[in-house]
């Protein structure tokens, strides 16, 4: 039938993809699809980001998030803008690891266990 997936029939790695995708959406979050390599404006990588282009810019000028300019404008790949989401919940991670073992410590001594 039209507009029907026979998702058996797609490669595995696609079926994995789409169906992240899919269970990404249902629990209310934002799901973008792009190209790896392709060239982004400044207004689609901002958005990709969740920033303004203003903070982007200053980012790729402080050599933060890599890009080049084609005339006046800014371009990002969707590598990079990929490596950089990659980098900050990576960061997140790490810090809400750090903030559970400091908050763990300080309830043990609150406790007397230390």
């Amino acid at each position: 039938e039209s507009g029907t997936i026979e998702l058996d029939a797609l490669p595995e790695a696609v079926r994995a993809q789409l169906l992240f995708a899919l269970d990404t959406h249902a629990n209310g979050h934002v799901v973008t699809a792009v190209s790896n390599g392709k060239a982004l404006t400044s207004n689609e990588a901002a958005g990709l980001l969740g920033m303004s282009r203003t903070h982007l810019a200053q980012l790729c000028n402080e050599g933060r998030i890599e890009s080049y300019k084609v005339g006046n404008a800014l371009r990002v790949s969707s590598d990079e803008v990929v490596r950089s989401l990659t980098a900050r919940g990576t960061a997140s991670t790490e810090a809400r690891e750090a903030a559970a073992t400091v908050d763990q410590r300080r309830r043990s001594r609150a406790a007397g266990l230390t």
